[in-house]
């Protein structure tokens, strides 16, 4: 983590420095550690914690720990806002920890509310019901940390014997939750006469997704590496085949390419 927080340091040592110069004039306290037990999301629902100019990390040399208890499974969505009342944006980085806040179960991810693309505010984490976790926070200004929980209800098969059916033009969401050992989404495609298909796939992923085609009658399984940075946009994977029309059963499987990808994500086919 603190190669990171140097790292990151540097890039925004212009907008930290600028800051620390306005909160200079108003902060002459001892910088205190921003309290655990005083920050958590709600189990359920939206909910938000701000930590403030004063208490930013860069004025105080501490992360701030927020603490959250997953009700049922489903994911945990994450957003930053500039809170700072001395500097026209914030940036910074948030890593998600278990319970201990020993062992990080996500990648690290870098926030900066002055992109308009939501993907540099915005992260999501697959979770398991009963469990705890803590997000990490390193600011360099006041920001606003924003989040909502959904319960999810992934129906697809854990292999491809019970793969679920997928209608065509119908959506299906799949979660996968941090600290599954392994995830095999299996979903299944019954075509009939028909030559091409397109399968679709959104994802919603703090980490790399693995996308995996394949079928009787095709020539070959075909393997895809789902960037996280198409966080949020519809892909499309066409199919054709040098058989003829095809009939049958197409099998798609969907799994995380880390051990810290979680999320989730919408598949569907026409």
């Amino acid at each position: 983590m603190k190669n990171t927080t140097k790292k990151l340091f540097n890039k925004v040592a212009s907008l930290a420095l600028a800051a620390m110069m306005v909160l200079s004039v108003f902060c002459v306290s001892t910088p205190t550690e921003v309290s655990a037990a005083g920050l958590s999301f709600k189990s359920t629902g939206k909910s938000s914690v701000t930590i403030t100019d004063e208490q930013c990390t860069y004025l105080t040399g501490n992360l701030a720990w927020i603490k959250f208890k997953a009700k049922n499974d489903g994911y945990l969505k994450i957003t930053a806002k500039n809170a700072s009342s001395v500097a026209p944006y914030t940036q910074g980085y948030w890593q998600l920890y278990d319970k201990n806040k020993k062992n990080a179960v996500s990648p690290s991810h870098s926030y900066d509310t002055n992109k308009t693309d939501s993907y540099y505010y915005t992260d999501v984490y697959g979770v398991k019901k009963g469990v705890t976790y803590y997000l990490a926070v390193e600011s360099y200004a006041g920001v606003k940390i924003s989040a909502s929980f959904t319960k999810v209800t992934d129906k697809s098969g854990s292999k491809k014997t019970k793969a679920l059916n997928v209608k065509k033009g119908k959506s299906s969401t799949g979660l996968i939750r941090v600290g599954d050992s392994k995830v095999d989404d299996w979903y299944k495609i019954n075509l009939s006469s028909v030559k091409k298909f397109t399968v679709y796939l959104t994802p919603y992923t703090n980490d790399d997704l693995v996308l995996t085609v394949s079928g009787s009658r095709m020539d070959r399984a075909y393997s895809y590496t789902v960037k996280a940075g198409d966080y949020g946009r519809k892909l499309d994977f066409p199919f054709s085949t040098n058989y003829g029309t095809i009939s049958g059963t197409v099998y798609v499987k969907v799994e995380p390419a880390t051990k810290r990808t979680s999320g989730y994500y919408k598949i569907s086919w026409k």
